[in-house]
């Protein structure tokens, strides 16, 4: 509006002075006469600035929210709110001695399921002897009634269908010592595949408590400004409240 105002005086006053210059009857006369004051005032090219005020909150165009690997207790707290923070900065020191507790915990349950499976095996494994040693001994009595069966075919005092029977309880022998035996084997090797199975889920817990334990701290994902810090040394940090 100050840019127009001024423009429209200079026009005016500009109309006015023409029309006094060209109603003197002489140059006597334009001497003399009295003339209606003029300001003037010099107008420049500029740009009008518009301030406006607003309430609100600034916020981020990307927020990312960075959590602690597992819950344990805060020594120190590196930033503040407002800071400049880069990629791989550590942010917080958290305090291993509870993932040091967790791995004694898992190390004891790891060494009592491992014994445990210890026993079993044995078990299975000496039930595996006896069935062995059991079965075998049918099959040697079975065996050895037949060669005698046989023995007494030969010389008639035994008939063709008593022959048969003793070969066939010797082969019946034989299939039940094979099935009662492959048993007992595969029981000791179940036990000793579900030991292996469970001592390795144990051995990736301990080795992924040892990575969280080798660095017990929670650095920045991204580099960017610290808008929101929600631990305090001395309180928990944990997977969601980080």
């Amino acid at each position: 509006m100050g840019y127009s105002s001024h423009f429209k005086c200079l026009a005016a006053g500009t109309a006015l002075l023409v029309l006094l210059t060209g109603c003197g009857a002489s140059p006597q006369q334009a001497a003399t006469s009295t003339g209606t004051p003029v300001e003037t005032q010099t107008v420049t090219r500029s740009n009008i600035a518009t301030h406006n005020q607003l309430s609100g909150k600034v916020v981020p165009r990307n927020a990312v929210s960075i959590f602690a690997p597992q819950e344990s207790d805060v020594l120190t707290v590196h930033v503040e709110v407002g800071d400049q923070v880069t990629t791989g900065q550590t942010l917080v020191t958290l305090d291993s001695s509870s993932i040091q507790r967790e791995i004694e915990q898992v190390q004891g349950e790891r060494s009592r399921t491992a014994a445990l499976y210890d026993e079993q095996i044995s078990l299975a494994q000496q039930q595996l002897e006896n069935t062995q040693t059991l079965m075998e001994e049918k099959v040697r009595q079975a065996k050895q009634d037949w060669d005698n069966t046989q023995k007494l075919h030969e010389q008639g005092a035994a008939s063709d269908l008593e022959l048969d029977q003793a070969e066939s309880t010797y082969s019946e022998a034989q299939l039940n010592a094979d099935e009662s035996i492959n048993s007992a084997r595969v029981s000791v090797s179940q036990l000793q595949t579900e030991k292996t199975n469970q001592l390795s889920t144990y051995d990736k817990t301990l080795a992924d408590l040892a990575d969280n334990q080798a660095d017990q701290s929670i650095k920045a994902t991204v580099s960017g400004t610290v808008t929101e810090v929600n631990v305090v040394k001395g309180g928990k940090a944990s997977v969601q409240t980080a």
